[in-house]
C-alpha cells in the first residue's frame, strides 16, 4: 500500500467513515470498481482499488493518477475530493456526474442532438485536454467512455488511471503501450515512441462518433490493412449532409497518421473557437440547446420495489424523447 503520510500532510486524507457507499457498483475504471456514494451529502464516485490485486507497474498507475488528480482544477475535469485506505484497499473519491457517459448517447435511438450541442461538447473535451497538456500530462485513455455529462450539457473528463506526467508533452518517448484499442493512436498501437500527439487522435476519434452518432469500432474498425489509422474515405462517405465542415476538417487534422502533422490541443482549440461562437453568439445560453431528454436520463436509472429497471418507465422515456 502507498504512503498516504504526504496526502494527509497535504489535506488530501478523508476520513473514511465520512463517506457512505452504495452496495453495488455502477461501473469499472482503471484498476477498481466505480461505486455511487456520498460525502457530507454531496454526490460523488467512489473508485476502489484493491492493493493486494496490483502488481508494482499497477502501483505505480495508481500513484500517478492520485498525483494527476491533486493538480487539476478544471470545468471540464472531474473534482477530486480526496481518498483513504482501508482493509489494504484504496478507495478514490470524485465528484458524481449524473448525466451519464457520451457514449450512452452515440446511439441514435437516444434522439436528436443538435449540432450545436456537438460543438459544445467538442470544444469542452478541448479544453480540457488543452489543460492537461499545459500541465505536462498525457491522458493517454481520452474516449466516449472517459468523458462525462453533467446536467448542464458540460462534459467532463474522468478516469486519470493511465495519464502519465511528462517533462515535455510534445517530445516523443518509449513508453508503455496503453489505452483502448479503439481509440488508441496507431504509434500507441505499433508500440513506437509517441508524445501528446496521441491524445489529438484519440480525441479525432471522438468527433467521429459525434458527428456519425455511431460506435467507433462499429463503423471505422482499424487495423493492419489501415496501419492502425483512421479510413479517411470511409469516415468521409459516413458523414452527414448537415454536418459542419469545420467539425469534419478537424477530425481529418486530429487523425492524420504522421503524429507531428496533427494540430496540437491549443491549436484544436483555436480552430473550434470561430464554430463556437457562430452557434453561441455572444449573450446566448450553451445549457438552453441540451436535448431534452437529458432531463429524463435519472428515471432510466430508477429501481422498482423488486430492484429491477422499470421497463414501462423506459419505455414512456423513450417515447417522450422521440
Amino acid at each position: 500500500m502507498p504512503s498516504m503520510d504526504h496526502l494527509v500532510e497535504e489535506g488530501w486524507a478523508l476520513e473514511c467513515s465520512d463517506v457512505k457507499l452504495e452496495d453495488d457498483p455502477f461501473a469499472r475504471g482503471s484498476f477498481g470498481l466505480v461505486y455511487k456514494g456520498s460525502y457530507f451529502g454531496t454526490p460523488v464516485c467512489v473508485k476502489v482499488v484493491p492493493m493486494d490485486d496490483c502488481n508494482p507497474d499497477d502501483i505505480k498507475q495508481v500513484q500517478r493518477e492520485i498525483a494527476a488528480l491533486k493538480v487539476l482544477n478544471h470545468h471540464n475535469l472531474v473534482q477530486f475530493f480526496g481518498l483513504f485506505a482501508l482493509n489494504n484497499e484504496m478507495y478514490i473519491v470524485t465528484e458524481y456526474i449524473t448525466g451519464g457517459t457520451v457514449r450512452s448517447f452515440i446511439d441514435k435511438e437516444k434522439g436528436e442532438i443538435s449540432w450545436s450541442s456537438r460543438v459544445k461538447m467538442a470544444n469542452d473535451v478541448a479544453s480540457a485536454v488543452s489543460f492537461l497538456h499545459s500541465k505536462n500530462i498525457i491522458h493517454r485513455d481520452i474516449k466516449s467512455e472517459n468523458l462525462l455529462l453533467s446536467e448542464g450539457w458540460d462534459v467532463k473528463l474522468c478516469d486519470f488511471g493511465l495519464a502519465r506526467s511528462v517533462t515535455e508533452p510534445k517530445k516523443k518517448q518509449r513508453m508503455t503501450l496503453c489505452g483502448t484499442d479503439d481509440f488508441m493512436a496507431p504509434e500507441v498501437t505499433l508500440g513506437l515512441d509517441y508524445d501528446s500527439a496521441c491524445d489529438i487522435f484519440s480525441f479525432g476519434l471522438f468527433l467521429c462518433e459525434l458527428i456519425l452518432r455511431e460506435k467507433i469500432e462499429d463503423v471505422l474498425p482499424r487495423g493492419p490493412d489501415t496501419k492502425f489509422g483512421l479510413d479517411i474515405e470511409k469516415f468521409l462517405l459516413l458523414v452527414p449532409q448537415d454536418a459542419p465542415p469545420e467539425l469534419v476538417t478537424l477530425v481529418l487534422k486530429c487523425c492524420d497518421y504522421e503524429p507531428t502533422n496533427r494540430p496540437d490541443a491549443k491549436e484544436v482549440l483555436q480552430i473550434l473557437q470561430p464554430l463556437y461562437e457562430k452557434h453561441f453568439p455572444s449573450g446566448s445560453s450553451p445549457s438552453s440547446v441540451r436535448p431534452k431528454y437529458i432531463r429524463k436520463l435519472r428515471m432510466l436509472t430508477l429501481k422498482n420495489d423488486k430492484g429491477k429497471k422499470s421497463n414501462s418507465l423506459v419505455r414512456m422515456v423513450r417515447s417522450k424523447t422521440q
